[in-house]
């Protein structure tokens, strides 16, 4: 592990008085933002950036919006599928979705299941961009954008070294 000579004093006691021999990826104590204001880019290997998803706007409903119903269900499992009926449909009368689901056996986690589509799907159509769906895109597609561009710049770095030892 590589470490990192820093020092820095302040008049004040109140700042951080020194700050000295700390492994680059172990989080630093960072009081009153001095860090931050002298040593930005060691402050940037040292913090992990965090996202947030708005999930304040994600609408509700009533259960009298809803018609349940419940159907036997198709596919794999032979009698205890053919013969019960688990698949759940729910109809939301004000939109007119329609949401099917039986991706279990038990016919409360279908319910469950399907409340939480149905959810999804509402948020997807009303808040659009702004939808909790639409955000985790986003924040998946920076992670991989920071991913690819660290993945190239460790290759930059590994062609370099390799001309510099003449290995290539």
């Amino acid at each position: 592990m590589r470490k990192v000579l820093l020092s820095y004093k302040t008049s004040e006691s109140s700042d951080i008085t020194s700050l000295m021999m700390f492994p680059i990826y172990q989080k630093a104590l960072i009081r009153n933002s001095v860090l931050k204001q002298f040593f930005p880019s060691c402050v940037a290997s040292i913090l992990k950036v965090t996202y947030k998803i708005d999930r304040s706007k994600v609408p509700t409903f009533d259960e009298k919006d809803i018609k349940e119903q419940f159907v036997r269900g198709s596919g794999p499992g032979g009698q205890s599928v053919a013969r019960s009926a688990n698949q759940v449909i729910l109809t939301h009368l004000p939109t007119g979705f329609i949401i099917r689901c039986h991706e279990t056996r038990s016919v409360e986690q279908n319910r469950k299941i399907a409340r939480e589509k149905l959810i999804t799907k509402l948020d997807n159509e009303i808040n659009g961009e702004n939808s909790v769906e639409a955000q985790q895109k986003r924040i998946d597609k920076k992670r991989a954008s920071a991913a690819e561009s660290k993945r190239r710049k460790l290759e930059e770095l590994k062609r370099q070294w390799k001309e510099r030892e003449g290995l290539t």
